[in-house]
């Protein structure tokens, strides 16, 4: 995934900077590379956990709105909205492991026509 379509997704989601780095795997801890990374300015690193998790991202975002393609305002505030599917929680705060981002995408794929 570029870091265009990234930062694209991110912002349709409405994710913090932190929310972002979590996602993806990265370290919350040193602000100035947080934003880097976040906002598309700096490359992520080509680690293998990295690039299994934005693929994941990419995938979830395509079936959220080739789910939603007449409302792709609910495809993007899904992330940050509480799921009674997920006993209440928000799939962003649930999706900051490897293991997490995988189960949500297969459980997805298994809910759609993708």
């Amino acid at each position: 995934m570029s870091e265009d379509t990234r930062k694209e997704i991110f912002d349709a989601w409405g994710l913090t900077n932190d929310q972002r780095c979590r996602l993806l795997g990265l370290s919350p801890g040193s602000r100035a590379s947080i934003n880097e990374y976040a906002t598309g300015k700096r490359p992520l690193p080509m680690k293998p956990d990295i690039v299994a998790r934005t693929l994941h991202i990419a995938t979830i975002y395509e079936i959220l709105h080739a789910s939603n393609l007449k409302r792709p305002d609910l495809a993007d505030k899904w992330p940050t909205t509480p799921s009674i599917d997920l006993n209440g929680n928000r799939p962003v705060d649930l999706m900051q492991s490897l293991e997490m981002l995988a189960r949500i995408r297969r459980w997805m794929e298994s809910m759609s026509a993708y």
